[in-house]
């Protein structure tokens, strides 16, 4: 099941001292306007919203029996057990959005939901999470016998990124930029070695742009070309 937590950073204290000055805009008395008001939340916008959040999520699911994985802080584990059989509970956290996988999935989520307020509706079976198609199939066990489990795809993320840099082509805003006259498997020709690369340096604009797509290949390779992995970190550096 995933969730969204209603809003997320309001819901988290801060330990750091941060002052704003009163005015007609937060609704209070005009008595209070010009003077300085503590903000004690995670304000959208202060600099340590997001590790408050990230620190508080932490405290309420480790109050909850779960321990991070030493691979990804971001994924928690919760000892289960069903029928004299030692499982994992398990609990996925981007920022606000969670996805919980289990036996219990629902027991889950009413556990986190006594510690946060869920958005009203978001509680379901998922069928995209952080841009990843997410579906049931099919498969057959060691036995030959069928079972379902859950699958997960970039189809959809990787047709939008193809779109968008085709569009951008199209327009011809990035003259430098130009389709590959032949499909291509990595993202690197062999042989090529960025270090020795002799290409004219791209400016401010063009800078930001190759960086965001890169951002968005490595996302590509996150969720299902673990294989590309290593040319698009040098591509990153």
């Amino acid at each position: 099941l995933s969730a969204d937590i209603k809003n997320a950073y309001l819901s988290a204290p801060i330990k750091e001292k941060y002052y704003i000055i009163a005015s007609h805009e937060l609704g209070l008395n005009l008595e209070w306007n010009g003077k300085p008001c503590k903000v004690v939340r995670a304000l959208h916008g202060l600099p340590v919203a997001g590790a408050s959040f990230r620190a508080y999520l932490a405290k309420h699911l480790t109050e909850l029996g779960c321990v991070p994985c030493k691979a990804d802080r971001d994924v928690y584990l919760r000892p289960f057990e069903r029928d004299g059989e030692k499982l994992y509970q398990m609990a996925v956290c981007y920022v606000d959005d969670i996805l919980v996988c289990g036996m219990r999935p629902r027991c889950q989520m009413n556990e986190i939901e006594s510690k946060f307020e869920l958005k009203k509706g978001s509680v379901q079976e998922p069928d995209t999470y952080l841009g990843a198609n997410i579906e049931k199939v099919q498969i057959k066990d060691n036995a030959g016998s069928p079972k379902v489990c859950w699958g997960i795809s970039s189809a959809i993320y990787t047709a939008k990124a193809i779109a968008e840099v085709e569009r951008v082509i199209g327009s011809g805003r990035c003259g430098y930029m130009h389709l590959p006259k032949k499909s291509v498997s990595t993202p690197l020709a062999s042989g090529y070695r960025p270090e020795c690369d002799e290409s004219r340096e791209l400016d401010n604009e063009e800078q930001n742009y190759y960086q965001s797509l890169v951002g968005i290949l490595r996302w590509l390779a996150e969720l299902g070309r673990l294989d590309t992995l290593h040319p698009v970190s040098l591509m990153s550096r």
